[in-house]
């Protein structure tokens, strides 16, 4: 019977540990964005266009378009990534020189006053794909 008791604090120790990870990681991403909605917001522009192949979360691996970018924020140049996942439509089926043409595309890049490096882009759906981006290193979808 001890045993078992054992066992089932174990487990409940477990899960109550996995929870708190999980619980802390969003209490700091919200923590880390709180105010971001009102960060000012700069024009940037897509400098290069490919492929990578990426997995796991929401989509299977597999290839999607990724962009370079970069921005002007206090009189310095910044830059960032981010990746277009399939949504409401494949817009390489409509064109498929798609991912080049984007190349010299405006987007509008909201930044962080007290640390410019730190960006999101303000679309979450552009060309019918949902944007996958990084907020300074932490995941933003």
């Amino acid at each position: 019977m001890a045993l078992g008791e054992a066992f089932a604090n174990l487990i409940s120790i477990a899960t109550l540990s996995i929870l708190v990870v999980f619980l802390g990681r969003e209490i700091l991403r919200r923590t880390r964005t709180k105010g971001s909605d009102h960060w000012p917001i700069t024009e940037g522009t897509i400098e290069s266009a490919g492929f990578e192949v990426v997995g796991g979360g929401e989509v299977p691996d597999c290839r999607v378009p990724s962009f370079a970018f970069s921005y002007s924020a206090d009189g310095k140049y910044y830059g960032g990534r981010f990746q277009l996942l399939p949504f409401a439509t494949d817009p390489s089926f409509y064109d498929p020189q798609f991912v080049p043409h984007m190349v010299g595309r405006k987007i509008q890049i909201r930044y962080d006053p007290r640390l410019p490096r730190r960006w999101f882009i303000a679309e979450q759906i552009m060309e019918g794909c949902k944007v996958k981006q990084e907020l300074a290193k932490w995941p933003i979808v």
